[in-house]
């Protein structure tokens, strides 16, 4: 898997699992396949700013940096818009999306993946080994078809 489809597949699990479902469920409540997975990277990679995503999306160690204010709805809904994803239902918590000054007078979208204990007592990182397990094997399927 090279880093454009690593990046997809990390974006495209933050977009579609949900943080207040149970653990379990969260691989079968992917609503999308592969195609259509495909055809939203598109759309964000088309974004002007898809190399400052490929640059800064990472796992952070500290949950200090998730925000919890009235402001993250409306930056949730400005970044969905920005990105043309707003047809997709955002988790409540765990992960988000956020707006960000770099310092250089242009705010950028920045998708950003917090390190949180999941009820299943797994990392975030660990979830989304799964996420890309899942993906790889949905791959698969659709190239023996």
């Amino acid at each position: 898997m090279n880093k454009k489809q690593l990046i997809v597949a990390w974006m495209m699990g933050v977009l579609l699992l949900s943080g207040c479902a149970p653990a379990q469920q969260h691989l079968a409540h992917f609503r999308e396949d592969v195609e259509r997975t495909n055809k939203v990277a598109e759309k964000v990679f088309e974004y002007p700013y898809k190399d400052v995503f490929l640059a800064i999306v990472q796992v952070l160690n500290d949950t200090d940096t998730a925000i919890y204010t009235k402001d993250f709805d409306k930056g949730i809904i400005l970044a969905k818009n920005k990105l043309g994803l707003g047809d997709f239902q955002m988790p409540s918590h765990n992960f988000g999306f956020w707006l960000e000054d770099l310092g250089n007078s242009k705010t950028k979208v920045i998708l950003r993946m917090v390190n949180v204990q999941w009820p299943m007592g797994g990392t975030a990182e660990e979830e989304f080994n799964l996420i890309m397990k899942e993906l790889e094997m949905r791959a698969k399927l659709k190239d023996s078809k």
